[in-house]
């Protein structure tokens, strides 16, 4: 089985890297932030209390797998 060179990365560029970071955390950030605001608005007002748990749940869940990921992953 023939393996590829993972020491020859495609891309090299710190300032591509960084660009792609940004446009991921804005896009990212924008779509929660307008996700997180605008749901409790569609239900009625006595559920308004579950769907922010609902929300804020697994988007903290995720968070924090991500660090652990990142943490396991790191060189």
């Amino acid at each position: 089985m023939i393996y590829p060179n993972v020491h020859d990365p495609y891309i090299t560029s710190d300032i591509f890297c960084v660009c792609n970071m940004a446009l991921f955390a804005f896009t990212n950030g924008w779509s929660t932030s307008a996700n997180m605001s605008l749901a409790p608005m569609k239900v009625s007002e006595e559920e308004r209390e579950t769907v922010g748990f609902l929300m804020s749940f697994p988007l903290t869940l995720g968070i924090l797998t991500g660090n652990f990921l990142a943490l396991l992953f790191k060189k």
